[in-house]
């Protein structure tokens, strides 16, 4: 996962680019990118809870 993560990073690097061009600074990119992190972690945990909770 982390290294899925780092991968999708590397290949969005032109998007971060232009944010940087748009005006925004590394730290408002970065609270977007951890908030990305934790999104995806957090919908990865609920399909593990609901796997968890379905009827066999």
């Amino acid at each position: 996962m982390y290294f899925k993560q780092m991968t999708e990073a590397e290949q969005e690097k032109k998007s971060y680019t232009i944010l940087r061009q748009l005006g925004f600074v590394e730290r408002e990119i970065m609270i977007g990118i951890l908030r990305r992190q934790l999104l995806v972690l957090k919908c990865l945990r609920n399909n593990k809870m609901q796997k968890t909770l379905a009827p066999a």
